[in-house]
């Protein structure tokens, strides 16, 4: 389990014991991803670089937040 973030100071950090992680570990673990995003229009952006590295909605991740 890990936290993915795009953010270059939040990468590194742990989160309630959990790490925090840049978006490349996707490809290296392949987890089911929950997607928690609060800023607007975040979640189409989210869903394509998903897709790009054969990610599918309902399959391989859900948008929950």
């Amino acid at each position: 389990m890990a936290w993915i973030d795009v953010d270059p100071h939040k990468i590194g950090n742990r989160v309630e014991g959990t790490s925090v992680v840049d978006a490349n570990w996707l490809t290296r673990s392949r987890p089911f991803v929950l997607n928690f995003v609060a800023g607007h229009g975040s979640r189409d952006i989210i869903a394509s670089r998903l897709g790009a590295v054969g990610y599918r909605c309902g399959l391989d991740y859900l948008m929950v937040g």
